[in-house]
């Protein structure tokens, strides 16, 4: 529920009704992401940290520690397990948002227990969800939360127009001035990295 906003498309919010930490579908932008991590950091530094002083003073208490100990790992255990739950969908929405599958933390949730192919996945997936920019314009996963186009979708390029259709709409694009002769280089690669 946090770090999405009722109408608030241009943070990469879906309405406040369809969020929340059981929405799956949909895309999330990096700041909303990264809004969502720094909440929860917040809630789970507080209690955990109470529950380290609850547990202490129960242990001078009573004059034992080592149960104590169990029930503070236990109850730290619990609530992070709580907290990882909260984060799945969003970073599922995340993914989504990079045009990538949500099954990618269940991956990364099995490749944890490898000691280095573990750690190298955990930064791939850091980079990815919390670095890289998303999708510009509509994937397969939902609208741009951000509300830009692609350059295609503007254009009107189809893949079923031919090579040689697609290089003369963007070349006509340059001559009109719409677009750069840097944007018109990337869109040149991309087309013909299609054949």
């Amino acid at each position: 529920i946090l770090g999405i906003h009722e109408n608030d498309n241009a943070r990469g919010g879906i309405p406040f009704k369809e969020s929340g930490w059981k929405c799956f579908s949909g895309r999330e932008t990096r700041s909303a992401w990264w809004e969502s991590r720094l909440i929860m950091l917040l809630f789970s530094f507080f209690p955990g940290a109470l529950l380290l002083v609850f547990l202490l003073g129960l242990s001078e208490a009573q004059g034992t520690e080592y149960g104590v100990c169990i029930l503070w790992v236990t109850s730290f255990f619990l609530m992070v397990l709580c907290i990882q739950l909260y984060f799945i969908p969003h970073d599922v929405r995340r993914l989504h948002d990079r045009n990538m599958s949500g099954w990618l933390i269940l991956v990364g949730w099995l490749l944890g227990w490898l000691p280095i192919v573990g750690w190298a996945y955990s930064v791939f997936m850091f980079i990815n969800l919390g670095c890289l920019d998303g999708t510009v314009g509509d994937n397969c996963y939902g609208k741009d939360p951000k509300g830009r186009k692609s350059l295609s979708n503007e254009i009107g390029f189809s893949k079923s127009e031919s090579v040689e259709i697609r290089l003369k709409k963007l070349k006509e694009l340059v001559d009109k001035e719409v677009i750069t002769k840097e944007e018109y280089d990337t869109q040149r690669k991309r087309i013909l990295a299609d054949l």
